[in-house]
């Protein structure tokens, strides 16, 4: 004969027994899903350190190589000489501006007319055999990066140049070559 204190105790024994069931049903899912996140964290914190060794090493790499030039066209334009004798000579000049940095350029085209003008200016200040040399030519190069960096400076002041420039401190205009120069 069982007692009632005794089919409690059955009953509750039942109750434990089903609980610690349906405890061990979650325990593994849930021991399941702390592998996994355990897993996915040791994962992303190797990839995302290889990810920012790569991504370091390209900044790095980028930082160590020197931006590309970028080059701007000036429209041909001709000067008449006077050479020691008195004799005219026609000079055709077609320039190609080496900037800083691709930014300079739209304050360089705004102010074509300038840049021209200075670059007749330079010409002028000369004469025909100044530029009939590879030496010559060189010296005109470097009198012309002069003669424009100076007026970029007196026009738009250090403060603008900075802001062009990325406050590099460097002139705007870094060289001046001739695709077309004829001298007549």
């Amino acid at each position: 004969m069982v007692t009632g204190g005794t089919q409690r105790t059955a009953a509750d024994r039942r109750r434990a027994a089903s609980a610690r069931r349906s405890r061990r049903g979650l325990i593994l899912p849930g021991a399941i899903a702390l592998v996994l996140a355990a897993g996915g964290g040791v994962y992303y914190a190797g990839f995302s350190s290889l990810a920012g060794r790569i991504v370091g090493a390209a900044r790095h790499q980028a930082a160590a190589e020197p931006p590309l030039p970028f080059y701007l066209s000036v429209k041909p334009f001709s000067v008449t000489l006077q050479d020691g004798e008195g004799d005219l000579h026609l000079v055709q000049v077609g320039a190609t501006l080496m900037l800083a940095n691709p930014s300079a350029s739209n304050i360089i085209t705004r102010m074509l007319p300038e840049i021209a003008d200075t670059l007749r200016l330079t010409i002028l200040a000369g004469k025909p055999s100044d530029i009939e040399t590879a030496a010559g030519i060189d010296k005109l190069r470097a009198q012309m990066t002069r003669a424009l960096n100076r007026m970029l400076r007196q026009r738009l002041g250090a403060r603008r140049i900075a802001v062009i420039d990325g406050e590099s401190r460097r002139d705007i205009v870094q060289n001046v070559f001739f695709p077309q120069l004829f001298v007549e």
